[in-house]
């Protein structure tokens, strides 16, 4: 019965998505402004006051990453929702591919406002300004061939190992298939996080300040000997951040098209 009423349409999928990243984004946000602030200013002082969080450094960049967010996870959904509609082979690794190069360009523009938000703590109206003045409106794009590969790697790799390590899960465990698939979705995201870390690795450095260096020097520097206890740190703190993204988010994906009316759902 679960299964009949999880069955969306693709206007379904779309709204999945919108609603998964409402509840989600304000639960690991917290992460993605560590991560930025242990790449550029080599501590995460800022982030505590008496030693407390600092509720107000930690949301730095909310709206601009509720804004990227949003946008890629609708547009993933829409993509998922009808590339599962056709009868084609290999639907699930096309229909990633087909994700990410649309994503990308809007995905980047508001990773880039989200990134420096969290090191200048400016609002995003004075970044998006700030950004214009020193690189011209490309700016806002800037990384987007990074972006590009990270997405078509994140959505790829989920669309075709989700379900098929769900289905595996269930089948050996005899547990209830949600359950099966939000730890495939943990799973996924683990594999997803050790995957495309190099790449946000030299985006953060890359969009975190204006007129940064090349992304070919920028990465030299990144991955140079001496500071191989830096990526590898960075690589667990954001492998536990995307295992911890898609748990939530899975959760909420599962159980949200239950709750949804029979419009959005495939008779």
């Amino acid at each position: 019965m679960q299964e009949i009423n999880r069955e969306l349409t693709i206007y379904g999928h779309v709204l999945n998505g919108f609603l998964t990243s409402a509840v989600s984004v304000p639960i690991v946000h917290p992460g993605y402004t560590l991560c930025s602030h242990f790449l550029i200013h080599k501590n995460v002082n800022e982030l505590m006051t008496g030693g407390r969080p600092n509720f107000r450094v930690i949301y730095r960049g909310i709206g601009a990453n509720w804004a990227c967010d949003m946008s890629g996870q609708v547009i993933a959904f829409w993509s998922y929702g009808y590339f599962q509609s056709l009868s084609i082979k290999h639907r699930e690794c096309i229909g990633g591919v087909a994700a990410g190069i649309i994503a990308a360009p809007i995905f980047n523009m508001w990773d880039r406002i989200m990134t420096l938000q969290h090191i200048s703590g400016d609002s995003m109206k004075l970044t998006v300004k700030k950004i214009k003045r020193a690189e011209g409106l490309k700016g806002l794009f800037k990384g987007s061939s990074l972006t590009c590969m990270q997405e078509i790697l994140y959505q790829t790799t989920f669309f075709s190992l989700s379900n098929k390590m769900a289905d595996k899960i269930e089948k050996k465990t005899n547990t209830n298939p949600i359950f099966s698939r939000v730890i495939s979705y943990s799973a996924t995201g683990a594999i997803i996080g050790l995957v495309t870390s190099p790449l946000q690795h030299v985006k953060i450095l890359l969009m975190g300040e204006l007129n940064s260096e090349s992304i070919t020097v920028i990465a030299k520097k990144a991955f140079s000997p001496e500071k191989i206890k830096e990526v590898i740190l960075f690589t667990k703190m954001r492998t536990s951040l995307i295992t911890l993204n898609m748990f939530v988010a899975g959760l909420i994906k599962e159980f949200i098209p239950l709750l949804l009316p029979s419009s959005f759902k495939v008779d």
